[in-house]
């Protein structure tokens, strides 16, 4: 019988960042997540700035 190989974290993020890599829609959600944190953060920076 064969022990089974546990991976290590990193060795199951690398994998999993490879897969989303070849998965054209799975790219497009990451970046739309991306693009509405940043203007999320540039108005609460104008907010910041107004109040100040």
């Amino acid at each position: 019988m064969r022990k089974t190989f546990r991976k290590s974290f990193n060795q199951l993020v690398n994998e999993n960042k490879q897969s989303l890599l070849r998965d054209k829609k799975e790219i497009e959600k990451i970046e739309s997540k991306i693009e509405k944190r940043h203007d999320l953060l540039l108005e609460k920076n104008k907010l910041n700035t107004a109040i100040s």
